[in-house]
């Protein structure tokens, strides 16, 4: 009885609560004694609302730590292309940031050919007093080549990339730092060439004091930090076995509007307890996804005996025992999941 009341209050134009949140439904109902949770599990079944639930894109994530100085480094390229006539050619600056002390290293490119990223590294890499033993960056073919990776193996660097759609949070940021202090200063001088002062703008970078650590960068000793596992009760919202959507990273022009998660529904294989607790999953066919993820990163979603799935198209026929077949594509999911339905299970919905 609950169900069909909530499904009502979600689904009928006419309500004023018609097509919102958990809250407005749950205010909408509650004086029928229905409880907010029992609102969130009914829909978590319905479509309209799994597939348009808001993002939250800023939320707690693990923390970037390192174990002491030169120990860990993000690198990441800032493109500063609309200005290389003005600066002998030079077309993006690569940028070294050391997870401990945030100290940060430039060296300009005039390409990004992966034996002028290596070259770019040794001279970084020659101002450490040993080698580091991570090196973070994006899946850029400029650092996923067999050059750099020559390079970082004779060193036994291991290379690493998250998986989270951020890559490598500190260099990036270093980038806007970067590339805002150029800015200033060629606005100030009434013309476009900064290479001459590069070294000197990074100089100041590293004099000024980080915000993230209290301290200038230039003044970091090892042992001024411990990163310690924050001591609080760890929250698992989902559990093994629940079946989630997950966010379908959108482009820098996302509209609030259009579906933000994906139609392929994914499970729940295991549960870190990490802080914040993150997870793994599996797809349909029971193939692990790569990467972890967030509890704000997936939307639980529930099934019901009589479940309708979208399709995206049919690309085949068969009889089979006598019946008519058809074989499907489903919506959201790639050919790999094709399966062949019985042609009198197929609705003709009319919109």
């Amino acid at each position: 009885m609950s169900e069909q009341v909530i499904k009502d209050a979600y689904l009928n134009p006419k309500n004023p609560c018609a097509f919102s949140s958990v809250n407005a439904i749950h205010q909408f109902v509650k004086h029928r004694g229905i409880t907010r949770r029992r609102v969130e599990e009914v829909l978590e079944n319905i479509e309209a609302y799994t597939k348009h639930f808001p993002v939250r894109s800023k939320f707690p994530r693990l923390q970037t730590t390192s174990s002491g100085i030169e120990n860990s480094i993000q690198i990441d390229l800032a493109d500063v292309s609309r200005h290389k006539k003005y600066n002998d050619g030079v077309t993006f600056l690569l940028v070294c940031v050391d997870v401990y002390s945030r100290m940060f290293y430039v060296e300009p490119l005039k390409s990004k050919k992966g034996e002028e990223v290596v070259v770019a590294l040794e001279k970084i890499i020659s101002k450490f007093k040993s080698p580091p033993i991570y090196v973070y960056s994006d899946f850029g073919k400029e650092f996923y080549n067999v050059h750099v990776k020559n390079y970082l193996d004779s060193l036994s660097i291991r290379h690493c990339t998250p998986k989270s759609e951020i890559k490598c949070a500190m260099a990036e940021r270093a980038n806007r730092t970067l590339k805002s202090r150029l800015a200033k200063f060629m606005t100030s001088k009434y013309n476009w060439r900064y290479v001459d002062v590069l070294s000197k703008v990074v100089d100041g970078i590293n004099r000024s004091v980080n915000r993230s650590i209290k301290k200038a960068p230039i003044d970091v000793k090892n042992g001024d930090f411990s990163f310690r596992r924050r001591e609080r009760r760890l929250r698992r919202k989902y559990n093994i076995g629940d079946h989630v959507r997950i966010y379908a990273k959108q482009g820098t022009f996302d509209k609030g509007y259009e579906e933000r998660w994906t139609q392929e529904v994914f499970v729940i294989t295991h549960i870190f307890p990490t802080d914040p607790v993150t997870y793994t999953l599996a797809d349909e066919n029971g193939e692990v996804i790569d990467g972890k993820f967030y509890y704000h990163e997936m939307i639980r979603v529930f099934y019901e005996q009589d479940q309708v799935y979208r399709i995206e198209k049919i690309v085949g026929y068969r009889k089979h025992k006598g019946k008519k077949q058809v074989k499907v594509r489903w919506e959201g999911h790639s050919a790999e999941f094709d399966s062949w339905v019985n042609e009198s299970e197929i609705l003709d919905i009319q919109q």
